[in-house]
């Protein structure tokens, strides 16, 4: 592998929090609205808990963060932050992936379009994990990935495949993928953007900017799928320092501190790690770990050769 799967973890995380910074957000927030960062800390933090998927305690969660969801864009694309964790816990594993996400999401209640759009960004994140990805092949990839469905989403996909083999520009690509008008068309520009310049997340980031000036969902997204095939080593450094510059609020830099340890632990988690029990009691009372010195006393290996 180029990069370190930690690496990959930890960029994918990185990715969100510069995309939330970055990102226009039109919308007055709701006092009791969860931020992208806590959506994906409570995800996270559930599967660290439990130490597996358990379909029982995801239930228990509270569910106003993540039912109700309509066809606002602003709404409707966080179940896809939700399922990141999920995405990345089975990287590994694309049956169990798939079984588990669809269990969720009817769960929630998520049908039609958007539950196409998680199975998509999920398969993408989980392909950039293990350096498999390859922009050519990754539409039709999703495709049979997502299966039987009545969505207009793979036709998108297709068109989208297209549009990378001439080498489109993004004026050509929002006019023939229909820019942000429905779900599926901003699902398959927030795929453009991110195909179309793969190793660059500066630039992708940067186009993503330019598709609409009032959905805050692409950047966004976009930055969470270059930040996780690029990792952390190919996030620029200047971008990355924005994340703890003084003049970001304090609470988003707070955040950022525990993202970087919430991929690490569920790094440890999916592969096995001896002594963790100590770092599960922080995390469970509130608080990650911040003893740096514990990081050289932790072994991780592949999936149950320590457990």
């Amino acid at each position: 592998m180029r990069h370190s799967l930690a690496s990959h973890f930890r960029g994918t995380f990185v990715g969100i929090c510069l995309g939330e910074t970055i990102a226009v957000d039109t919308e007055e927030k709701q006092k009791s609205e969860l931020s992208h960062c806590q959506l994906i800390i409570l995800a996270a933090m559930n599967l660290i808990e439990q130490g597996r998927f358990d379909l029982n305690h995801w239930q228990s969660l509270p569910q106003q963060h993540f039912s109700h969801l309509d066809t606002n864009f602003n709404h409707s694309y966080k179940v896809i932050l939700a399922t990141l964790p999920v995405a990345l816990f089975f990287h590994d594993n694309f049956t169990k992936l798939r079984h588990n996400l669809l269990n969720l999401l009817q769960v929630w209640q998520v049908e039609g379009v958007w539950r196409d759009i998680t199975l998509a960004f999920a398969y993408a994140i989980a392909q950039s994990m293990s350096e498999k990805l390859h922009s050519n092949t990754l539409n039709s990839q999703i495709i049979d990935f997502i299966g039987e469905t009545s969505t207009v989403l793979p036709q998108k996909l297709l068109k989208l495949n297209y549009l990378l083999e001439q080498q489109a520009g993004l004026a050509r690509a929002k006019t023939e993928l229909g820019g942000v008008e429905s779900p599926s068309s901003m699902m398959a520009m927030a795929f453009y953007c991110y195909l179309s310049t793969i190793e660059d997340f500066r630039l992708t980031i940067l186009r993503s900017v330019q598709i609409s000036s009032n959905l805050q969902s692409i950047p966004l997204l976009v930055a969470c799928l270059s930040g996780a095939y690029n990792s952390t080593v190919g996030i620029p450094v200047s971008w990355q320092a924005r994340l703890s510059s003084p003049r970001l609020p304090q609470r988003q830099r707070s955040e950022f501190l525990q993202m970087l340890k919430l991929a690490d632990a569920l790094l440890a988690d999916w592969s096995g790690l001896y002594e963790l029990n100590s770092d599960k009691t922080d995390m469970t009372q509130g608080g990650l770990a911040t003893d740096q010195n514990l990081v050289s006393l932790q072994a991780i290996a592949a999936p149950n050769v320590i457990r």
